[in-house]
């Protein structure tokens, strides 16, 4: 866990601060608290001949620990009888996962390959709040004129639950065409998907213990209560999904050498889905050896992704920040009924076009060259909306209170976007001081434009579904240039890495509405190994040696950055932690 919040501004008001005014941590902003266990295994039995059976899989254990927004004395969301100097709600986090795959595998004649299997997994995340209160829950007025005056601190919000199903059936082999040999991969693939959110204790989501939204249950502040637990409220009832989406697929791979410098290639996809439609997607690609030591590459396809059943089905209500105020949010499921009265369309598939082309030069002193430039093009880009409130318009408004929301955002095929990049790959192994030293230099330049916005609602515009913020988030949200230039040295037993990492400026002005660049900086990896023996290595290293970060947020990023917010919390060209040093004892048997 780590936690890279500065203290509160000794300018804000008291409920910010210590008892004594001295100003004091109050957020968790880093990696949240983490406990892992794996386990995994991969078998393999003969049935005789060629024939194989296999399995292969494993169960995990993840526990998570973070953390949601302050609240402070005499905040409406604080209840001081039971914390008189403000709370940090804490979100706990279980994920359960299983994952099996069972197949069997063996020989055609005429040297060709079959493989058929079944592949099962299931991702089970619970959600667990606790130092947290439901304000409606202690604050609802008691029959006899009096008040609850308790609620629980702690709670069950719900569960997430993703399972999949898929059965394949693969072959592979070659045809003599024209004395020169066809390499065919052919398959089939059947696939179900699972979704379910099930739902939470009731003081999680509940409005009042009656749960009564005619009833207006208020603080001693005059302020209306807000439902559910503080940070994370519960899934409620009314959000419980439990859904189903089939789909099957075919698809052809075919590789040709034209002539012996000559490859052709290509592939042919079909996939159908009983809510998504269907789709042919395919792909062209070549290589041309110039000679030995220079070849040319390209590729053109096409692709296709249906929206996932988490973007179809999920819908949540929580706190979020709108305009630098705390407001209830929903996350519109995508065929909820609301969706529909807000003017949301169902959800389409994505599809694209790429197209590439490279070079790839070797030279006699062993200095290898690659180089890839690309291009794609998504039509239709599933993208989480703005935050949307009253202030699109009446009709919008007036269905937000009914449903008693501040704001809202969902799933929707809202841009078109074009990435343009280019890759290079240098490689030069020699020889240093008897041992063997491998160069090489990586970098990456991408740019990404926001080509069109399309309205999805007959209420919302283009605009406010996808504003400017979102626009830039998608393309300055990550750097634009990355670079690694690493060596790796070897002698005997011992083992020599360092490496130069590059990232570039990232942008983004969400939550402040002032565009903030965050500037692009080198961090450096190196670590020692030496092999006492064929099984046993040791390793020291650090990862950022230097131990550096991004540029800190500062005065623009007002008042976040006065409660805590040292490096922003939108995006960043690398992490926030800082260096990382280790020592590692590795076994093998």
């Amino acid at each position: 866990m780590t936690n890279r919040a500065s203290p509160a501004e000794a300018s804000l008001i008291g409920d910010w601060l210590s008892p004594s005014g001295e100003p004091v941590v109050r957020l968790h902003v880093g990696d949240a608290d983490s406990e892992n266990m794996y386990a995994w295994f991969n078998a393999g039995y003969s049935l005789g001949g060629t024939t194989e059976l296999y399995a292969f899989g494993g169960i995990s254990n993840r526990d998570g620990g973070s953390s949601g927004f302050f609240r402070g004395r005499g905040h409406p969301r604080t209840i001081e009888a039971i914390y008189p100097d403000g709370f940090l709600p804490k979100l706990e986090t279980e994920a359960d996962d299983q994952s099996l795959a069972v197949g069997v595998r063996g020989d055609l004649p005429n040297a060709w390959l079959w493989d058929a299997s079944v592949v099962y997994g299931k991702s089970e995340f619970g959600f667990n709040s606790s130092n947290s209160a439901n304000v409606s829950w202690y604050y609802e007025p008691h029959p006899d004129g009096g008040i609850y005056g308790e609620t629980p601190t702690e709670a069950f919000d719900g569960e997430l639950v993703f399972e999949q199903t898929t059965f394949n059936f693969d072959v592979n082999g070659t045809v003599d065409v024209a004395n020169e040999l066809l390499y065919l991969a052919l398959g089939v693939e059947l696939r179900q998907d699972s979704y379910q959110i099930n739902p939470g204790d009731p003081v999680s989501w509940a409005y009042g213990r009656a749960n009564d939204p005619d009833v207006e249950i208020l603080t001693p502040y005059g302020t209306v209560a807000e439902a559910g637990i503080q940070g994370f409220p519960g899934f409620s009832p009314s959000q419980a999904v439990d859904a189903d989406r089939d789909s099957y697929g075919a698809y052809v791979d075919a590789e040709y050498y034209v002539t012996p410098d000559f490859l052709l290639a290509g592939a042919l996809r079909y996939e159908d889905y009983d809510i998504a439609g269907d789709n042919i997607s395919g792909k062209l690609s070549t290589r041309y050896d110039i000679d030995s030591d220079f070849s040319l590459r390209g590729t053109v396809a096409t692709g296709f992704r249906a929206p996932g059943v988490q973007q179809i089905y999920y819908s949540q209500v929580l706190t979020n920040v709108v305009n630098g105020t705390l407001v209830e949010t929903g996350t519109i499921a995508n065929d909820d009924e609301l969706a529909r009265q807000l003017g949301i369309k169902e959800l389409e598939e994505e599809t694209s076009e790429s197209i590439s082309f490279g070079l790839i030069k070797r030279f006699d002193n062993g200095f290898d060259l690659t180089m890839d430039a690309y291009q794609i093009n998504i039509d239709d880009r599933i993208v989480l909306s703005e935050t949307l409130t009253a202030d699109v318009g009446a009709e919008f408004g007036d269905i937000l209170a009914d449903n008693n929301l501040g704001a809202a955002q969902f799933f929707t095929n809202s841009v078109d976007t074009k990435t343009t990049g280019l890759d290079v790959i240098a490689s030069y192994p020699t020889e240093l001081m008897e041992g063997e030293l491998n160069l090489t230099a990586a970098m990456s330049f991408m740019n990404t434009e926001v080509e069109r916005v399309n309205s999805v609602s007959s209420l919302i515009a283009g605009e406010d579904i996808f504003n400017d913020t979102q626009i830039l988030r998608l393309e300055e949200g990550q750097p634009s240039e990355k670079a690694t230039i690493s060596a790796d040295w070897s002698r005997n037993a011992w083992n020599v890495n360092v490496a130069f990492n590059y990232f570039g400026s990232v942008e983004g002005q969400a939550f402040t509405g002032v565009k903030k660049e965050w500037g692009g900086k080198w961090l450096t990896d190196a670590s020692v190994g030496y092999d006492f023996t064929d099984n046993l290595n040791v390793r020291i290293g650090a990862n950022n040696l230097f131990d550096t970060y991004p540029d800190e947020w500062g005065s623009e990023g007002s008042p976040f950055s006065d409660v805590g917010f040292k490096y922003g919390w939108e995006t960043f060209p690398f992490g926030i932690n800082g260096g990382y040093y280790y020592a590692r004892l590795n076994y093998t048997f």
